[in-house]
């Protein structure tokens, strides 16, 4: 069996959690390889404050959907 490249789109919205959950439950298949995908808004000022500040909330936004991976069932 190939493996499938599944990439989903999150915000921090409940919306979001919803269509993992409903791609973990309906789509994903073992062996597939899941990326969640976030884009900032284009800066014009980048400082390094507001770079940091960027990665601060990408990495909590990533740990926000941890629970719902990590409970998914590998089958």
């Amino acid at each position: 069996m190939d493996v499938r490249k599944i990439v989903i789109i999150v915000e921090d919205v409940q919306v979001s959690r919803t269509a993992l959950q409903w791609a973990l439950q309906n789509l994903l298949r073992y062996g597939d390889l899941l990326t969640l995908l976030h884009v900032f808004p284009n800066l014009r000022s980048r400082t390094s404050n507001k770079l940091r500040l960027l990665r601060l909330k990408g990495f909590q936004l990533a740990l926000s959907f941890q629970d719902l991976c990590n409970n998914f069932p590998n089958r």
